[in-house]
């Protein structure tokens, strides 16, 4: 399998399984990208999913439905630090200039073949349940309603 074709198997593993899961996504076939929207217990979740056949990687990116306030970058930054400590999966960025706050993955594929709508889940799952869960903290410690101490001793639980 050359890296186009992995590439695209990557990208069809990614869109399969949101056919199967009847998940309403737009995509760019020709650019290997995928948008899903997933509406939780707060914010949607929408993710980007970017196959790459030059770079050999799967690249998942979401961007936070809230300005981060200037204020409150510190006490954020501090938080995700704290998160990033605890996932395995992904990490969450915070652009100070812009003020936003983003959850990023990025995974090789190069050597990998038989994929299949599994590999899709793999990739789908696991970034929307850790936005899922700390979403709706990050934004209420960019609010002030959690401090950063009470949100790290939540973790600890």
């Amino acid at each position: 399998m050359n890296n186009q074709e992995r590439a695209k198997a990557a990208y069809g593993a990614i869109t399969g399984f949101m056919d199967e899961a009847k998940l309403k996504y737009d995509c760019e076939p020709d650019k290997l990208v995928a948008f899903v929207t997933i509406t939780g217990d707060d914010f949607p979740v929408t993710l980007m999913f970017s196959v790459s056949a030059e770079k050999q990687r799967v690249e998942t990116y979401s961007q936070m439905p809230f300005e981060i306030k200037q204020d409150r970058s510190v006490d954020v930054a501090t938080a995700l630090a704290a998160i990033n400590s605890r996932i395995a999966y992904g990490k969450f960025c915070l652009y100070f200039d812009k003020g936003l706050c983003t959850y990023e993955n990025s995974e090789y594929i190069t050597g990998l073949e038989g994929f299949t709508t599994d590999y899709g889940k793999s990739l789908v799952g696991p970034a929307y349940s850790i936005i899922e869960e700390y979403n709706d903290k990050l934004y209420a410690i960019n609010k002030g309603l959690l401090t950063v101490k009470d949100f790290t001793a939540s973790l600890k639980k």
